[in-house]
């Protein structure tokens, strides 16, 4: 069973050098969590440049009767949105169902959510319309 901690992010605006997403989210063990679900105040704004790409690793293998067969396997990479936010690459405008944050003042659900758009990038090769996260 999940905590309860809950997030959602939706495109708005795409453009050749940013990605900006509205996002809300809540805590279910919160009287108010209902009405924060609602509320689409949050920002994500995020660079072209921090959706990277996955790691691919090829190598030719020798299968049992003697043919050479070419393995591909494709590894997504972490990335953590704390570095992308130093690196001016992410800037992130709290929602108003925000009830933890890190020591820059940054909502944890923005990361979360910002953790899986970049993953969902990977694995499809497109910049997700959206996404949500839920523990």
């Amino acid at each position: 069973m999940g905590i309860g901690y809950c997030g959602y992010a939706k495109k708005m605006i795409e453009d050749k050098k940013t990605v900006i997403y509205s996002y809300c989210c809540y805590n279910l063990s919160q009287s108010n969590w209902k009405e924060m679900k609602e509320k689409w105040d949050g920002e994500i704004c995020l660079s072209r440049g921090s959706f990277i790409e996955l790691e691919i690793h090829e190598r030719i293998k020798r299968t049992p009767s003697g043919k050479k067969k070419l393995n591909i396997k494709r590894i997504p990479r972490n990335v953590w949105p704390g570095g992308l936010a130093k690196e001016g690459k992410l800037t992130v405008k709290n929602a108003s169902g925000t009830w933890k944050t890190n020591d820059d003042g940054i909502d944890f659900m923005a990361f979360r959510l910002v953790m899986k758009l970049i993953t969902e990038y990977q694995l499809s090769g497109l910049i997700p319309q959206c996404t949500s996260w839920c523990s």
